[in-house]
């Protein structure tokens, strides 16, 4: 059985600490698209069954990024600027472009591609904390008596000869 390598630990604990990070931008973005896939999947499973569901979420994963995230990074800015404003970072930023809108029009599609990115890494991170649950499961299989059965059973049928 395949040992965890020690080099890819410190690389999934960064890729886990990077997608944790962007989780704040995850979550309002692809959050809503996981959510409304499944909405949509489960409505209509009765009617058409398993494929409904499948049908739904990947729809939506393929096309709710470019027609959600852009009302949604919108949403964001306005109430950032417009309700939230002054008392916070935003007054800042109102103040160093000059004009509410102005902040508005840059932030869209700032916050459109900060959706992008953490969907990127957050998908990279669940990634690393899939890998971090194999290398442990592997490695509990390795230590018991059943995983020094397997171990066994895979040299044996490596070492026995082929038949062509």
């Amino acid at each position: 059985m395949r040992k965890a390598s020690i080099l890819a630990a410190p690389k999934n604990a960064l890729k886990l600490l990077i997608g944790l990070l962007m989780l704040p931008f995850f979550i309002p973005s692809s959050g809503i698209l996981a959510i409304s896939g499944k909405y949509l999947g489960d409505k209509n499973i009765e009617n058409e069954g398993l494929d409904a569901r499948t049908s739904y979420q990947l729809l939506i994963s393929m096309f709710g990024s470019f027609f959600l995230w852009p009302p949604i990074a919108l949403i964001i800015a306005l109430v950032s600027v417009f309700i939230v404003g002054d008392s916070t970072w935003m007054g800042i930023a109102v103040g160093v472009v000059g004009n509410e809108w102005m902040t508005v029009l840059i932030m869209t599609p700032t916050l459109v591609i900060l959706f992008l990115l953490s969907a990127m890494t957050t998908v990279n991170a669940w990634d690393s904390v899939e890998d971090i649950r194999r290398a442990m499961r592997r490695s509990s299989l390795r230590r018991s008596p059943d995983g020094a059965k397997v171990q066994k059973l895979c040299q044996e049928l490596l070492s026995s000869p082929r038949k062509q």
